[in-house]
């Protein structure tokens, strides 16, 4: 064990036993990421610089159900990957910066496109952010999932898109066939590219 993983180690039994002793008292963010892993709904593990699912439970009380899979936490966990593979590499700030924009802006429009919400209104950007295709929530969670299989490989070269798809193939009981149709079916009308 090297003095990162024996950090890394130390950090989240620190971070476990205060949560031990101070069940009503959380402790207080320091980070982004925190914030992040608060918004998805655990604590943060990390090994070798990457968040881990606590695989032997050696550190956590997590919470007995499997993790949410919404449309919503599925972004979150996308955007937790490229902020800690940017910071993994050390890209400046004006570069990630720039990669920010492209990704947010690809889920905004991704996430507008197919809700009846309107964050942004008119043309931006050569944008017509006034285009609505409402879909179900059930159809935009396949949307959205799709959406970032297809762009996250861009942004974080190491990324595998097939976990993305085996989450949702497990979330709705699906077989590959039955997955790659419902896909077919959403992105076939006329209004997706």
């Amino acid at each position: 064990m090297d003095y990162k993983q024996l950090l890394e180690q130390r950090q989240n039994q620190s971070i476990f036993e205060f949560y031990r002793q101070n069940p009503q008292k959380p402790p207080n963010v320091y980070d982004n990421q925190d914030r992040l892993h608060r918004a998805i709904g655990g604590m943060s593990v990390f090994m070798n610089g990457r968040l881990i699912v606590d695989p032997t439970g050696a550190y956590s009380t997590a919470p007995t159900g499997p993790p949410a899979y919404t449309s919503q936490s599925q972004i979150l966990r996308a955007l937790d990957t490229l902020l800690s593979y940017n910071a993994s590499i050390s890209l400046g700030p004006t570069l990630c910066a720039r990669m920010y924009y492209l990704w947010f802006f690809s889920i905004a429009i991704a996430v507008t496109w197919t809700t009846s919400k309107r964050y942004i209104l008119g043309t931006k950007d050569s944008w017509n952010w006034s285009t609505q295709h409402i879909l179900g929530e059930d159809d935009q969670l396949i949307w959205i999932t799709h959406i970032l299989a297809e762009i996250m490989p861009s942004f974080v070269p190491t990324y595998d898109s097939s976990q993305l798809l085996a989450l949702e193939r497990e979330h709705f009981s699906w077989t590959i066939e039955q997955q790659t149709t419902e896909w077919t079916r959403i992105s076939a009308d006329d209004h997706f590219p």
